[in-house]
């Protein structure tokens, strides 16, 4: 815990004034190209680049198709895709689909390495409903530092057989926001040079950027706003709320919609997890609206201004169902599994139970189509480290969470699940068709780097 103050203390005394207002960056919108024999295709290049978060201060930066984040992805339901990255950074990458269902080989995990020059090629079709995923590096020991730099972006699935009346018009009513909390030096600098500390504890920060900006203002032109977000912060866990507005409405999870709209007065996001959620403004025109962000090292921050106007288009009602959800029901012939993740495995190293990554090991074999319970719990607890668990392949549901059923935000599909000290989770685990080796691992990146990750293969 000495170390986690000490942190806090140094992040705040090299805190930084920025000057708020400048327009919110929404990223672009990539729909892809639609080859003559079906297939939409998309081409990303990873790349390095330079950006002034604060005037005058030039900054090295990675992005995709720019100099930090990359355009959002529009992904159909029922489509064939073909993404084509290039690498044109100076070290390995890989680009991982997070959230994504799809073939072990085209998930851009530590198995699929692209070399400074390469191209590497995703195919897969498009088999999941409506969701948020997002993408970004998965190479053993580097993803954090590349993340951390800008190499990440979102991707939409969109589902024409959905629920009508929700907010879909991309950069109108439909926003995408990105939030990283990052660490800047007096100087405006932006390093990434972890020392023990910020890898037991994670990477904190002092500056929160929401798609790439700080403290951005969103002019609101419609009554409803849907916020696609996402935690893409390293190791913070972001506590979001709207202290002088209206109440968020979240309507979907990591893997898709919820069964039905929940009203919520804070919502809590650790690093990868996704949330969508509506403000109804129509109480707010004139009055600004104000995203906080309460960060897990202890700052808070104004991730965004929303300013409603005072005319806001009427742009439908919100529907009362969403989606239909089958019932987290255990079958009879389910198997088990558990997995400790552990801040003080052998050596002092961060394991799950046990063991560091290895790639030359697979550490759990699971029969395809088949459905297992597994059981994640922390150890370590004098550290008072949180962990989350994240799992490729598939979107899980939630059993329990120290044997209570999940809350509603938390009862539709999800691929990242948060663990505070002492907790004990339940995950239903409907394995694919798709036969492969996938990853599982926590995504507070400086402990999935520092080896807390497994791998488990899927069977015929």
């Amino acid at each position: 815990m000495k170390w986690r103050w000490l942190i806090l203390f140094l992040l705040t005394f090299f805190s930084l004034e920025a000057e708020p207002g400048e327009a919110l960056i929404v990223p672009p919108l990539r729909e892809g190209r639609l080859r003559s024999d079906g297939v939409r295709e998309y081409t990303v290049t990873a790349s390095e680049g330079e950006l002034e978060f604060f005037s005058g201060i030039p900054v090295p930066t990675m992005g995709y198709d720019g100099d930090y984040l990359g355009p959002t992805l529009h992904l159909r339901q029922g489509e064939r895709v073909s993404i084509r990255v290039r690498n044109s950074l100076r070290e390995t990458t890989t680009v991982h689909w997070h959230g994504a269902y799809l073939p072990a080989e085209a998930d851009g995990g530590p198995r699929q390495p692209i070399g400074p020059g390469e191209t590497w090629i995703a195919e897969f079709t498009v088999n999941q409903p409506a969701a948020s995923l997002w993408y970004h590096p998965h190479r053993m020991g580097t993803t954090a530092e590349q993340v951390y730099r800008g190499l990440a972006g979102m991707m939409i699935v969109t589902d024409p057989s959905g629920p009508a009346g929700l907010p879909d018009e991309y950069g109108i009513d439909d926003i995408p926001l990105v939030l990283q909390e990052r660490r800047f030096s007096r100087d405006g600098g932006f390093r990434y040079e972890p020392r023990m500390p910020d890898i037991i504890h994670g990477y904190g920060g002092n500056v929160l950027l929401t798609n790439g900006g700080i403290e951005p203002v969103f002019r609101a032109q419609t009554r409803l706003l849907r916020l696609r977000l996402l935690n893409g912060s390293n190791s913070t866990i972001l506590r979001l709320s709207l202290p002088e507005g209206p109440e968020f409405i979240q309507i979907a999870s990591d893997g898709g919609l919820l069964s039905r709209p929940v009203p919520l007065k804070t919502l809590v996001l650790s690093p990868g997890e996704r949330a969508e959620v509506i403000l109804d403004l129509r109480e707010q025109q004139g009055r600004n609206t104000v995203l906080q962000a309460e960060s897990s090292f202890g700052a808070v921050y104004t991730a965004l201004l929303v300013n409603p106007g005072d005319e806001l288009r009427n742009n439908g009602e919100l529907p009362s169902r969403l989606a239909s959800l089958p019932a987290a029901e255990i079958p009879r012939a389910a198997g088990r599994r558990s997995f400790v993740m552990s801040t003080m495995g052998p050596g002092g190293s961060l394991t799950i139970n046990g063991r560091r990554m290895d790639m030359a090991r697979v550490d759990e074999r699971v029969a395809a189509m088949s459905t297992e319970v597994w059981e994640v719990s922390t150890a370590g607890m004098m550290m008072n480290t949180p962990h989350n668990f994240h799992v490729h392949g598939l979107q899980f549901r939630i059993i329990d969470i120290n044997g209570d059923p999940p809350p509603p935000e938390l009862s539709g599909f999800k691929d990242t699940v948060l663990l505070w000290p002492g907790d004990r989770v339940r995950l239903l685990m409907e394995f694919g068709e798709y036969p492969g080796i996938y990853m599982y691992h926590c995504h507070l990146l400086e402990h999935e780097d520092a080896g807390m990750m497994g791998q488990y293969e899927v069977l015929d």
